[in-house]
């Protein structure tokens, strides 16, 4: 009995690419498109990517919100922030240094870090988005900020374990620092309190709680792109494979459709097409 092309559907319609005669998943080889066209469809993709992102935007904000709401970051925690907005101002450069300092001497990170121009740049970003912290400002813009460090840190690949040790050293020159300066002092160099005892501890307590919120966002965003890029690493290992597939299966088939039945599957192929490329019907293009 002969078998013909149509009796090849899987085939036929998914590998049968070779010379154009279809491409995989059976679609026929796209004609160029028209310029106008082309525009039209950048422009709309344009559109879309920006809608895309006033969503995104749209979904950080509620999301920072919702983390906020669970670990009881209140209104009243944000006034208590602010007390002590003005030691952390002053206090966050030497804390930075002291970071840094640790950034030197430990060779994971100092490759991150390889120029003192680099450290200097990275010491006043951080700066500059810690008065969002000390200013207790956590609104969208702050949540756009946290997405893009969390999106540098997984493009850099810088891991979470140095980012939440970064933050600890810190986070220590910061509380004592406000221990120290709101703590009375008696004898010679006596000083009144200028906040009490409980409105320090809650002073202190409502910073870590902005600190944990800061390094929730950003590991959360780090993991999602670090999850992106695998994806998108395995997407195109697959589609590499497939396409040589498609190729070598397509030589035979393109053979078959020319009735040349003399065509072999010599190719290494994946172990996932081993059973393919040995069917008879397909090595051979034998004749039943």
């Amino acid at each position: 009995m002969r078998h013909s092309l149509a009796s090849i559907p899987v085939l036929q319609k998914r590998y049968l690419n070779y010379r154009g005669i279809f491409w995989p998943g059976g679609h026929s080889r796209p004609e160029k498109e028209p310029q106008k066209n082309r525009s039209r469809r950048i422009k709309m993709n344009s559109i879309s990517t920006e809608i895309r992102h006033s969503q995104n935007r749209a979904q950080d904000f509620a999301d920072l919100e919702y983390r906020r709401k669970f670990m009881q970051l209140t209104d009243k925690d944000c006034a208590s922030i602010r007390l002590i907005k003005d030691i952390i101002d002053r206090e966050l450069p030497i804390a930075l240094d002291i970071f840094y300092e640790q950034v030197r001497k430990t060779p994971e990170t100092r490759s991150f870090f390889p120029t003192e121009a680099k450290i200097a740049h990275a010491k006043h970003a951080q700066q500059e988005h810690w008065k969002n912290i000390s200013s207790a400002n956590f609104d969208q813009k702050y949540a756009e900020k946290v997405h893009t460090i969390g999106s540098v840190h997984a493009r850099i690949g810088l891991e979470p374990r140095w980012y939440i040790g970064g933050y600890t050293i810190v986070l220590d020159h910061l509380i004592r620092s406000i221990i120290s300066d709101l703590t009375p002092k008696t004898g010679l160099f006596a000083k009144k309190a200028t906040i009490s005892t409980e409105e320090m501890g809650e002073a202190i307590a409502s910073l870590c709680k902005a600190v944990m919120l800061e390094m929730d966002l950003t590991i959360s965003v780090y993991l999602e792109e670090a999850e992106k890029a695998r994806q998108k690493s395995r997407d195109e290992v697959i589609l590499r494979e497939q396409t040589f597939v498609a190729d070598s299966f397509g030589i035979i088939l393109s053979e078959v459709a020319e009735r040349n039945l003399s065509q072999k599957m010599d190719k290494e192929l994946p172990s996932a097409y081993i059973p393919l490329r040995d069917n008879p019907l397909i090595s051979r293009c034998a004749i039943i």
